[in-house]
């Protein structure tokens, strides 16, 4: 499990898929958004854009978890916050 407190107006995750991995959920807030996101392909990539969330409120604190449903990997590579002004001058 991967969590993060962000701010923002979007956010966007980046991660690997491959053959050896599984399977995520993907919470915004503790309420399930993805309950099921399948990161098996035949061969490895980095890098990829897993999931995305836009117009969001600014002004409010945001949780994001990304959950390993398996035994196999999760790699989550980066995460990208879309913010105004005020709410990078604060962080």
């Amino acid at each position: 499990m991967v969590g993060a407190d962000l701010s923002g107006s979007a956010v966007y995750l980046y991660g690997s898929v491959g053959p050896d991995h599984g399977s995520a959920s993907i919470a915004l807030n503790g309420d399930i958004v993805v309950p099921l996101m399948n990161l098996t392909l035949p061969w490895s990539l980095p890098y990829q854009l897993l999931w995305f969330d836009t117009g969001l409120d600014a002004s409010r604190s945001l949780t994001v978890v990304m959950t390993n449903l398996e035994e196999k990997k999760m790699a989550l590579d980066f995460v990208v916050l879309t913010a105004d002004a005020d709410t990078l001058a604060n962080l």
